[in-house]
């Protein structure tokens, strides 16, 4: 008697144990017989579904956790396992809601195996799972605010892209690809600099360590309005451009650039210049043009010391 009772307090401990640890886990636990009995239901699943252990372990049916009208995934998953006609898509991961006690519903992920107790003959199903439902109403959001900004990018009439600390081109929209006369993954991808910035207008060279691209990447939101980017044909596109800094994490990972096609309104300056220095009848210069041609030259000649005969 007295080692029988000494067996009966090891299992007693034993089960303390293990129901301890299973309390202790950072995922909901559910332990099935082979009736598919509820056997267990661990602390975390108490607190994720509102429903005390009590109210789910020892029954058959547990659809107080089921939303009404759709599929019991697990309970199906559990049944063609333990009666044996699970096939290879039954061994996977599977999600279900399940419906909490406030009447809330909460995504899990679940994972479930075959445990077989030989000391007692018994079959029992350890089910595994974690609430994804916040995860998945991140991922939800993201998408939605993706397709936003693709929305956004894809209706603007500015041309914008993206670049990374190295330089290379992380976005671009269409209306960018359209003025530089690229298709979109030309772009993407590719160093922006050498690609549309190489050059000034006059064709000389633009080093990178004077782009005022980059700028941004030291701080601040840098505006510009003299400058051209290269087209794919090879031809300069008066731009003027923002060029702004992308923060993630407390750091600049990179900059977004906006730019606008100046080119009709470089030419009607220009056309203005010219009215405003020619007569409108000969063409020929006008008073306002050779008075500010002589005050250029009074101005060369005074700081060269000369005289003007």
């Amino acid at each position: 008697v007295s080692g029988r009772n000494q067996a009966y307090r090891a299992l007693a401990r034993e089960r303390d144990f293990s129901a301890a640890v299973l309390d202790t886990v950072a995922s909901l636990v559910v332990v099935f017989d082979c009736q598919s009995r509820v056997v267990r239901f661990n602390r975390l699943c108490e607190v994720v579904t509102g429903y005390p252990a009590a109210a789910v372990e020892g029954r058959v049916r547990w659809n107080l956790l089921d939303p009404p009208g759709e599929p019991a995934r697990l309970r199906q998953r559990v049944a063609v396992m333990i009666d044996g006609t699970a096939g290879e898509d039954d061994r996977g991961i599977l999600e279900q809601y399940w419906m909490t006690k406030s009447g809330a519903r909460r995504l899990i992920s679940w994972s479930a195996r075959m445990l077989d107790d030989g000391a007692e003959g018994h079959t029992y199903v350890i089910a595994t799972g974690i609430d994804i439902t916040e995860q998945r109403a991140a991922e939800a959001a993201m998408a939605r605010l993706s397709r936003q900004h693709g929305q956004i990018l894809a209706s603007a009439a500015e041309g914008i892209f993206g670049f990374d600390r190295g330089g290379y081109t992380t976005f671009a929209n269409p209306a960018a690809a359209r003025m530089l006369g690229y298709e979109l993954d030309e772009l993407v991808g590719q160093v922006h600099h050498s690609l549309i910035h190489h050059s000034h207008a006059d064709g000389r060279p633009y080093p990178r360590a004077f782009c005022r691209l980059y700028a941004a990447l030291g701080g601040g939101v840098h505006q510009v309005t003299d400058e051209v980017f290269w087209r794919k044909d090879g031809m300069a596109l008066p731009v003027e451009y923002t060029s702004t800094p992308i923060w993630e994490n407390g750091g600049i990972s990179g900059a977004v650039v906006t730019f606008t096609d100046v080119t009709a309104r470089k030419q009607a300056e220009a056309i203005l210049a010219h009215q405003a220095s020619h007569d409108s009848l000969t063409d020929l210069p006008n008073r306002a043009h050779l008075h500010e041609r002589l005050r250029t030259w009074l101005a060369a000649a005074a700081a060269s010391g000369s005289f003007v005969g």
